[in-house]
């Protein structure tokens, strides 16, 4: 058997780690989609939670999720966070981040329901 050196060891880890973040951005961008402005300021008006709107959705997306990544969601959870999420929404959806934003508690309720998802992926499913 051959011996893979450390540091080779961290990059191939690195770049599966690379490569979930990319996938979790996928899976965010597909569940929200046809998500309008007015739907995210009505959400966040509301409280409503986004993982009960479209539970057989987020489930069998989050299960694959956990299935393929699991192991580097869990080491890597925190790189999946509010700022970051934030940086893609701006990118892929100026509109909604623009919503969050602007939109009194907006911020609060993005972190909220990003650590949710997180907790219903890696502990619940």
């Amino acid at each position: 058997m051959i011996k893979i050196p450390g540091i080779l060891k961290d990059f191939a880890e690195q770049v599966a780690v690379e490569a979930g973040l990319e996938i979790v951005r996928g899976f965010l961008n597909d569940k929200i989609k046809n998500v309008t402005p007015g739907d995210l300021y009505t959400a966040i008006q509301t409280n409503q939670d986004l993982w009960d709107v479209t539970p057989n959705e987020m489930r069998g997306g989050g299960s694959q999720l956990k299935q393929r990544f699991g192991k580097y969601l869990e080491k890597y959870q925190n790189e999946i966070n509010t700022d970051g999420i934030m940086e893609w929404m701006q990118k892929d959806h100026p509109d909604l981040c623009s919503t969050i934003l602007n939109t009194p508690g907006g911020m609060l309720y993005m972190e909220k329901q990003i650590e949710k998802m997180k907790y219903k992926i890696l502990r619940e499913l």
